[in-house]
C-alpha cells in the first residue's frame, strides 16, 4: 500500500497493521490524528505549554508498547482515557512534592508559614466534615481513591462495588463535596 494510503485507514485498521509488523509509521498517523486532542486535554489539566508537550510526547511514547499487547475497541476513547489518567498521576505526583516542600519549609519555622499551616489545617478539617456528609459509599470510594491513592481496581476490590459504581459514587462524590464546600465557604 503506498505511504499516503494510510491516512484513509481506520484507526482499528492502522492498531491491527501495527500489530502485525509494528511499522511506526502506523502509530505516526494515529499520533497525527490525534495528537490535538491529546495536546489539547493535557493542556486542560496541566496548564503549561511545555508540560503538555511533554506529557503528549509520554502518552504517544507509551503506545509503542501499549498497542502491541493491549487490544483496543474504540482508540479515540481509549487515548483520552490514557490521556486524562497521565495528567492526573502527574498532578498527583506535582501535589506529593508540593506537600513534602511545604513540610520541609514548616520544620524551618518561619511565622509566616505557620499562618499559613493555620489555614490549610482549617481547610483540612472543613474538607473532613464535608467528606463526613458524603453517603458511606461515596465516602468510602473518595478516601480509598483520593486519601489512600488506590486505583480504581483496588476500590472495587476492596470495596465489593463493580468498577462503573466506584466511578460513580467518585464522581458523585467529587460533585457533592463541591456543594457542601461552597456552602461552608
Amino acid at each position: 500500500m503506498p505511504i499516503n494510503d494510510k491516512h484513509i485507514l481506520s484507526d482499528a485498521e492502522l492498531l491491527e497493521r501495527y500489530r502485525q509488523d509494528a511499522g511506526g509509521h502506523w502509530l505516526g498517523t494515529l499520533f497525527e490524528r490525534y495528537r490535538h486532542l491529546v495536546f489539547g486535554l493535557c493542556m486542560k489539566y496541566l496548564k503549561d505549554r511545555e508540560d503538555a508537550k511533554d506529557a503528549t510526547n509520554a502518552i504517544f511514547e507509551k503506545l509503542i508498547s501499549t498497542m502491541l499487547i493491549q487490544e483496543v475497541k474504540t482508540f479515540e476513547h481509549w487515548i483520552y482515557t490514557v490521556s486524562r489518567n497521565h495528567c492526573l498521576m502527574k498532578l498527583r505526583t506535582d501535589q506529593r512534592q508540593r506537600v513534602h516542600i511545604s513540610k520541609m519549609k514548616i520544620e524551618g519555622n518561619d511565622e509566616e508559614e505557620l499562618s499559613s499551616v493555620e489555614l490549610r489545617e482549617m481547610n483540612l478539617n472543613q474538607l473532613e466534615t464535608a467528606i463526613n456528609g458524603l453517603s458511606k459509599a461515596q465516602k468510602e470510594c473518595v478516601l480509598k481513591f483520593y486519601i489512600e491513592e488506590k486505583s480504581y481496581k483496588e476500590v472495587s476490590e476492596e470495596t465489593g462495588f463493580s468498577l462503573l459504581e466506584v466511578k460513580s459514587h467518585l464522581q458523585n462524590g467529587k460533585r457533592n463535596l463541591k456543594i457542601i464546600l461552597s456552602k461552608t465557604a
